[in-house]
């Protein structure tokens, strides 16, 4: 009989996690929701290494050197992968069990407890046939199937495992700290008795907590079952039992407990003791300053720990250089001069959009696209040259300009004048500058060969965010920028605006307000650019902004009685009553489809917002001259609902399935004609009744 060995994996790994593969990315939401959208996120992944290569780590490396020793098949319990051959080829990813973790999915299941078997039922679909330890035992009646488990896994893994019938799980054994965990009775005869003993000074293959499991399952294979591969569970766990006999027990060592905050500070204090190095940390934890802390504890206090000694805030330096100011505008000092690119980000911040504690907006910039700065960086590698493109940034008060002694030439065009430019060196996040355009272009400089390349910078003093945004908008209108930063960013600006961005602030304001305010109906739903932690948000801001901007731009659109005629303003107020009106019966009537994400109800998703927004324009046309407008829009709402399909069923018209409406041009103009058919049905079976 030969063996399979099934080992858990690692946090560790030896490729930094794809782009959209990690946890911490995730929305939130209901379970079903949560792991459909991580099944999709890894059928849309690249693989990038072997199973066997991707995981690292000590324990990892165990149960790798106990299956090349005793021959057996390894196969690995992922928590964000399944069952996984050593073989295969699987992307990187981050997502763990552990509660405490910033990557763990626990934390992002917002509908009651996570479901530890559900999960590991689902993540078992993301490949087809669907993979479970049950198969795998089944499809092997003639080998042995070693498990090397910890409690937090086992609890994914009991319910599969108790699925097989008598005569497969004899064939099972479970190694692992088990004791005291609750295992089902059906199993607990297949747990190998193997307790800290095997942790104390007489155990053969010494080691930690961290990797007990796969240095008992390495014993296992190599003492006890090479030399009874056929033998019942019970007759192993006896020779398990007679191996540590002799073994002594470890010496307990009392550890004080500490809180997170007190531990934090401890490392800082002794950073130098253990040279900034994390293993060496957790000995000087542990042995010198006897203080308990668990090793996945550790890793997150000691990252706390190393951020914090980073962002120690240090003496101000002051770069000084030759400049040239100008005045424009209303006397906006404006200066021009030479600097190596690799300091502009050593002088500047890059304000990234997102929302304060306040949800107010707060900066201005997109994200780092991370191809583009890679093409401008191999661009500048190669040596010599041309950068004459300005970086242009945003100056506080701080910055002082002294002007240089001399006269100016005879005859000179008198455009600027000379001097120096002495800006205060900081820590990021408090610099005194701030990139308006240019932001990949100094990030790549910073990260080129050819850093010390001198680049031109022109630079104005902006003394509040207001300024900045402006700028940023006015100069970055003609670029590809992303349209939701456009759009998010257009309502927060109070200047002259070219007029096709003039005509795009009324539907972001109105999408704004209706994601802020209290009685709104998409309150907190609408996920906008800035949105950091998307607990609710689950509508995407730019179906939002085309189905109010096609009801603007229809004659007989529900909202474009509102627009200006002419040089006055648009009543906004009546544009947003009206949505609020009509969005607030769509709510009521459609109560079992409203607030689900996208991928449990349609109504949510782009393609039913801009079909139901079709539909607001007749209904809102009808209601308008109704003694009881609301009754109307209610009434209309209410015939149609029947045949509606938001979560369930076939659209019987269309036949297709509810969950395979997509955002296609295609699907939404069917979608819009069914809708506003079924309405004019309605409305004409009334009329001859």
């Amino acid at each position: 009989m030969s063996a399979v060995l099934v080992t858990v994996c690692t946090n560790r790994k030896t490729i930094p996690p794809a782009r959209r593969l990690k946890a911490q990315d995730l929305p939130s939401g209901p379970q079903s929701y949560v792991s459909e959208t991580w099944r999709d996120w890894l059928r849309r992944a690249t693989p990038s290494a072997a199973a066997k290569n991707l995981y690292a780590g000590r324990g990892f490396a165990e149960a790798r050197l106990a299956a090349e020793r005793s021959g057996a098949d390894l196969w690995v319990l992922s928590a964000g992968l399944g069952l996984v051959q050593a073989d295969e080829e699987v992307p990187a990813y981050d997502l763990t069990l552990s509660a405490g973790s910033e990557s763990s999915i626990r934390q992002k299941v917002t509908d009651g407890p996570f479901d530890a078997a559900l999960w590991w039922s689902e993540i078992g679909r993301r490949t087809r046939p669907k993979r479970s330890l049950a198969n795998l035992v089944s499809g092997r009646p003639d080998q042995q199937i070693v498990i090397s488990v910890s409690g937090s896994y086992l609890e994914l893994i009991e319910k599969d495992l108790l699925s097989l019938t008598p005569s497969d799980l004899r064939r099972v054994r479970l190694i692992g700290p088990l004791s005291g965990t609750g295992i089902a009775e059906r199993l607990q005869a297949l747990v190998m008795p193997y307790d800290d003993r095997f942790n104390g000074p007489d155990t053969p293959l010494p080691g930690t907590r961290a990797d007990f499991s796969q240095r008992a399952a390495r014993h296992f294979l190599e003492q006890i079952w090479l030399g009874s591969p056929n033998a019942e569970a019970s007759e192993h766990a006896r020779r398990v039992r007679e191996s540590q006999r002799s073994m002594a027990w470890p010496t307990q060592v009392e550890r004080q407990q500490l809180a997170d905050d007190e531990i934090v500070k401890v490392i800082l204090s002794c950073w130098e003791r253990a040279d900034g190095q994390s293993a060496r940390m957790l000995r000087v934890l542990r042995d010198e300053e006897r203080i308990a802390c668990e090793q996945g504890r550790f890793v997150e206090l000691f990252k706390r720990a190393r951020r914090l000694r980073f962002e120690q805030k240090q003496p101000d330096e002051t770069l000084r250089l030759r400049a040239v100011r100008t005045r424009q505008g209303s006397g906006i000092d404006v200066y021009s001069f030479f600097i190596p690119g690799k300091r502009i980000t050593e002088i500047a911040d890059i304000t990234r959009i997102h929302r304060d504690d306040q949800e107010r907006l707060a900066g201005f910039q997109r994200d780092e696209i991370k191809r583009h700065v890679n093409s401008i960086a191999e661009y500048l590698d190669h040596g010599e040259v041309l950068f004459p493109n300005a970086i242009i940034l945003a100056f506080s008060p701080e910055v002082t300009f002294t002007l240089a002694r001399g006269g100016k030439p005879d005859g000179a065009l008198d455009a600027g004048e000379a001097g120096t430019l002495s800006i205060p060196l900081r820590q990021e996040g408090s610099r005194v500058a701030w990139i308006v355009d240019g932001q990949q272009r100094s990030l790549a400089l910073a990260k080129s060969c050819n850093a010390d390349l001198n680049v031109p910078v022109v630079a104005f003093v902006a003394p509040d965010l207001e300024t900045r945004r402006e700028q940023f908008i006015l100069v970055n209108k003609a670029k590809p920028l992303p349209t939701r930063l456009i759009n998010e960013l257009l309502p927060e600006v109070d200047t002259y605006l070219p007029r096709d961005l003039k005509e795009r602030k009324i539907p972001s304001a109105l999408c704004e307000l209706l994601n802020r305010d209290p009685g709104s109906p998409f309150q907190g739903l609408i996920k906008r650019l800035s949105t950091q932690e998307p607990d609710k948000a689950i509508v995407i801001d730019s179906a939002v902004l085309d189905m109010i901007r096609a009801s603007l731009k229809n004659p007989n659109g529900a909202l474009a009685p509102f627009r200006s005629l002419g040089s006055g303003p648009s009543d906004t107020d009546g544009m947003y009553q009206t949505l609020v009106a009509y969005w607030s019966a769509v709510r009521q009537v459609f109560q079992d489809a409203w607030g689900l994400p996208p991928a449990a109800s349609r109504l949510m998703h782009s393609a039913g917002i801009r079909a139901m927004g079709v539909l607001m324009d007749r209904v809102i046309t009808r209601a308008l001259v109704q003694p009881d407008a609301r009754g109307h829009i209610l009434d209309s709402l209410q015939q149609i609902a029947p045949h509606c399909r938001w979560t369930d069923g076939v659209w019987e018209d269309l036949g297709i399935a509810w969950n395979d409406i997509q955002q296609t041009p295609r699907h939404i103009r069917q979608l819009s004609q069914l809708l506003c058919h079924l309405d004019y049905t309605a409305i004409s079976q009334r009329s001859m009744a």
